[in-house]
């Protein structure tokens, strides 16, 4: 036989590469390993020689850029395929064009014996898991593509001692994460024209005879946009239970602090009425095992060339610590909607409402800390979000249409063409009861009634949808008033304004920069006239918490300076780490003195729906704890990391979706897999919590 060039194998690989997308398209899959390599030698040397061939599909063999899966999808019919492309992710292929996907990472089935305790290679300090959670949490901490990591498994394999047991490819890195892995992702699709859900008929998953019908989103069973179906995302809520309930310590770290003395101090969510309520009379948060979720939403934009957007719906557990809470791993994502449009609420989050339901009701989780099973029982406590999603998924108006108050029944007013909310003394709450009264008017005829659109799917799922949805300290106070106060004094086009000082920023910037502040601030002060416009929500939460009155006195009027104190008082002291009910007394009559003083300073058209807002703010402190508790701070970082997952243009759904949970599988494992005494566990414990500079430089304010 002759001898094979590379030449040859080159091509092979090419063909190899295309027959395989090509029947993939075709829900078909090559039969064997190394079929064209074979047929293609055979027919252009016309060899016959067994030895030949077996050396042949050897050498393809450790080659082969796809591996056949045998192993079907629960849902689905036993003939689909399961194939996995290195440069890819898994994907499911079904040649029926069904309504409804399930995707099941299963095992990859790789005909290799390694097991992940033995040892890298012989004398090798360094285990397989030592190995593969080091460069798991390599990959999540660099936001790596699955090209690069797939060259660093082969650069790493060629340079250590051979032969050794290091995984060379990104399929068999991938299959320590995935084994056993029972978590689906399911694409519920909708027409894009009538936004309903198109049901699925043969495998009936839509439908749940045990939870009543909801008028809020119909199914359609004749619609005529076939032929434009749209999909969302749904990553199911019980799974990713049960696999934090089987995390080391994750169980140990769950408090519930339950109050009996009313007089107490707030000092997290479990201080609010509500939560407390919940307390009582053996209701659900009465029991140690039982847990309640915060619900958060924003868009995230992921292309700068496009207007595609993504949407996660997330749960956050409240029994957790705040530090443990708002970490990436122990968030639940529940929804992705994607596209260049806003999602449907009441469509997007109706599969939800199901899994919660079951949630409610209880279900069996087998918990590591306690080496047994046990019922838990979960419930939706409340939510925040920003204004525009609030009112989107409140079904309700936005800040500038009537009634685009949230929590009262103020109608605002139109001053110069923009909306208003001038001070008013007798504020009258909304209440759950009166929000799903306007929905129903709103629905018969067919336009907003006190600023209610009609029926919300929140109403569903939420306990008290309207009193337990949070007012964001971040968006309404730091980047809505501060914000604002910052423009009005020191922005030129102003000038012409009795409240402007835009001649004096020089010298404002000049105390301001000179200020040296310890290394637990996120970021060094910046100058107002050159930065201004590039301020962080961290940056105007120091400058108004922290560096404004002190920066200000002496340079700006008495007056101005008294009035803002009034707002930076309130604000300050509902953001503390624990409140009394004296000071948010105080922090209310705060607030309202520099509402009803606002126009006598600055122009009316300036009273905007954020500064109306922050009225409230005492009475969320009150429901749901101090203001830190619900802020979008945290909640904001984890649209950075949810953009780090995207490494290209094709279904950056699922990159998301299958980054986050290699993400939260490495973190899991760490806790089985690392050794105190091991150099990885060393190397991880750098990777997961990087040293900071312990130079604490002190907090220096110079008068001028």
């Amino acid at each position: 036989m002759p001898k094979r060039d590379q030449q040859f194998d080159d091509y092979c690989n090419d063909m190899q590469m295309r027959m395989c997308k090509l029947f993939k398209d075709e829900a078909l899959t090559l039969r064997g390993e190394g079929t064209l390599r074979e047929h293609l030698y055979r027919d252009t040397y016309d060899s016959n020689s067994e030895e030949a061939l077996d050396q042949l599909n050897n050498h393809c063999s450790n080659h082969h850029p796809y591996k056949k899966q045998d192993t079907s999808v629960r849902g689905q019919r036993e003939n689909e395929i399961f194939e996995y492309d290195d440069d890819d992710i898994f994907e499911c292929i079904d040649d029926n064009d069904g309504d409804e996907y399930k995707i099941d990472v299963a095992d990859c089935n790789i005909e290799d014996s390694t097991s992940s305790d033995e040892y890298l290679y012989e004398g090798a300090s360094s285990t397989i898991k030592d190995f593969i959670l080091s460069m798991g949490l390599l990959k999540s901490n660099l936001g790596l593509p699955d090209s690069h990591t797939s060259q660093i498994l082969k650069f790493i394999s060629c340079i250590l001692p051979q032969p050794n047991k290091c995984p060379s490819s990104l399929h068999k890195f991938k299959k320590y994460f995935y084994q056993n892995d029972k978590n689906i992702l399911i694409k519920h699709y909708y027409c894009p024209r009538c936004t309903r859900l198109h049901e699925n008929v043969e495998n009936n998953i839509d439908r749940d005879e045990s939870i009543e019908d909801c008028d809020i989103v119909p199914y359609n069973n004749s619609c005529d946009c076939e032929g434009e179906k749209e999909y969302f995302v749904e990553i199911p809520l019980i799974p990713q239970l049960e696999s934090l309930f089987q995390r080391y310590s994750f169980f140990n770290k769950l408090r519930s602090q339950y109050r009996t003395n009313e007089d107490i101090d707030y000092s997290d969510i479990y201080d609010g009425s509500i939560y407390r309520d919940l307390t009582k009379n053996n209701n659900i948060l009465s029991d140690k095992h039982n847990i309640s979720f915060m619900w958060y939403t924003d868009g995230v934009r992921i292309f700068r060339s496009s207007k595609f957007n993504i949407w996660g719906f997330f749960l956050i557990i409240l029994e957790l610590p705040y530090r443990e809470r708002y970490k990436i791993q122990n968030m639940l994502l529940v929804s992705l909607w994607f596209g260049d449009h806003k999602p449907e609420p009441n469509l997007f989050l109706k599969p939800l409402r199901k899994s919660l339901k079951k949630v409610y009701q209880g279900v069996e989780f087998f918990i590591k800390d306690l080496d047994s099973v046990a019922i838990v029982r979960g419930i939706v406590l409340c939510g925040t979000a920003d204004l525009p999603a609030k009112a989107l998924f409140l079904c309700m108006n936005q800040y500038n249409g009537h009634f685009g108050c949230q929590v009262c029944f103020q109608n605002g007013e139109t001053v110069e063409r923009v909306r208003v909310y001038p001070h008013d003394e007798n504020i009258f709450l909304r209440s759950d009861e009166s929000v799903l009264e306007n929905a129903k008017q709103a629905l018969e005829i067919n336009q907003p009634v006190c600023g209610v659109k009609g029926p919300s799917i929140i109403s569903k799922i939420s306990h008290k949808f309207i009193t337990s949805t949070a007012i964001d300290v971040m968006h309404s106070a730091f980047e809505g008033v501060a914000r604002k106060l910052i423009e009005l004094w020191f922005d030129p086009k102003f000038k012409n304004e009795k409240f402007n000082y835009s001649s004096l920023v020089e010298v404002v910037d000049q105390k301001l920069c000179s200020i040296k502040p310890p290394s637990s601030f996120a970021r060094r002060s910046r100058s107002i006239k050159l930065h201004f416009a590039y301020y962080k929500a961290s940056e105007l939460k120091s400058w108004c918490l922290y560096y404004s009155i002190p920066v200000l006195r002496g340079i700006l009027p008495d007056e101005i300076i008294n009035h803002y104190a009034y707002f930076v008082y309130g604000i300050y002291t509902l953001s503390k780490a624990s409140i009394s009910h004296r000071e948010i007394n105080l922090a209310e009559k705060a607030l309202n003195e520099f509402s009803s003083r606002f126009p006598k300073i600055y122009r009316l058209r300036d009273m905007s729906c954020n500064l109306h807002s922050i009225r409230h703010l005492p009475e969320i402190v009150r429901r749901l704890g101090p203001l830190w508790v619900t802020s979008c701070f945290a909640l904001e970082d984890i649209n950075g990391k949810i953009k780090s997952f995207v490494h290209g243009s094709m279904k950056p759904e699922l990159q998301i979706v299958f980054n986050l949970d290699m993400y939260v599988k490495v973190h899991t494992l760490k806790y089985e897999w690392l050794k105190n005494d091991s150099a990885a566990s060393e190397f991880c414990k750098t990777l997961m919590y990087p040293k900071r500079s312990s130079k604490v430089r002190r907090l220096t304010i110079i008068y001028m």
